[in-house]
């Protein structure tokens, strides 16, 4: 092939032999980095990575004590300023009675959903 365009082939789409080496280098360049791409995720999928580890850690603190003990201080304030009339305190405790919901039950959900 010499560059001719092919016969019903429009010219734009006919294909010379360098196009083609080029097409082929950079498909097996994109082969290539994902094999290795697979190779460390499996890798790292044998041990503890850092990531898990300090996701395991931010889960651990939100859901535990340390998110236990801000909800009850959100909490009381809420109803404090419930008890003492402030506007917008059904708001306010509405809104802190459901984001404890999401904080506290949120491990509870990302495994129902993603099981």
């Amino acid at each position: 092939m010499s560059g001719r365009p092919l016969r019903g082939v429009p010219a734009a789409f006919a294909v010379v032999p360098a196009a083609c080496a080029a097409y082929h280098a950079a498909v097996m360049a994109v082969r290539l980095l994902s094999l290795l791409l697979l190779a460390a995720a499996l890798a790292l999928a044998q041990g503890n990575s850092p990531w898990h580890t300090a996701v395991t850690n931010l889960e651990a603190a939100f859901t535990g004590p340390i998110g236990r003990g801000l909800g009850l201080i959100a909490v009381v304030i809420s109803g404090l300023a419930f008890a003492f009339g402030s506007p917008g305190a059904k708001r306010a405790l509405a809104g802190v009675v459901f984001g404890l919901a999401m904080v506290l039950g949120a491990v509870q959900w990302v495994t129902w959903l993603f099981p």
